[in-house]
């Protein structure tokens, strides 16, 4: 039997990575007068949900990507290991027809895996590249944030008294 540690140490951080998503926006208005200031915080807190929306379009798709190559790779790796005449037997298809059977969904890892018993399932990886990115972008946002350093107060425009 395996460890305990690696599911305990993914559930925690996964945890801890979703529970700053809510948070992030519930302090980013006043972090962001606190920073640059209140005379331009109409531009800048755009900039930030101008990002922040990028990242909602762009981010999924870098993950169905990511875990698309991943499954493709791990298709061919499991191929490889057949001979193509029970390939053929199995897929009732040459081997040159592989990217269409991929396509049309007669390909799988789990149909590769009943002509490959002696095989090591790859299905507990193929969210690995995945993750890496995400900790990669993670890091680049940790990195800007530790190098964000406030405007001078000098800069900000004197409060102006309520009437």
């Amino acid at each position: 039997t395996g460890s305990a540690v690696p599911v305990a140490a993914f559930v925690t951080s996964t945890l801890f990575l979703v529970s700053m998503f809510g948070g992030t926006f519930s302090v980013l208005a006043p972090r962001n007068v606190e920073l640059f200031g209140p005379r331009d915080f109409t531009i800048t807190q755009g900039r930030f949900l101008l990002g922040s929306t990028a990242a909602v379009i762009v981010g999924p798709r870098i993950v169905a990507n990511l875990r698309a190559s991943s499954e493709r790779s791990a298709i061919d790796d499991l191929v490889q290991q057949l001979e193509p005449s029970q390939f053929e037997i199995a897929f009732d298809a040459p081997l040159a027809q592989l990217d269409a059977l991929i396509e049309g969904k007669t390909v799988t890892i789990n149909s590769l895996l009943t002509q490959l018993p002696h095989c090591v399932d790859p299905t507990p990886t193929l969210y690995n590249s995945t993750m890496v990115c995400a900790a990669g972008f993670y890091s680049l946002g940790l990195a800007a944030l530790l190098l964000t350093r406030p405007v001078s107060r000098e800069l900000f425009t004197p409060d102006t008294p309520r009437e």
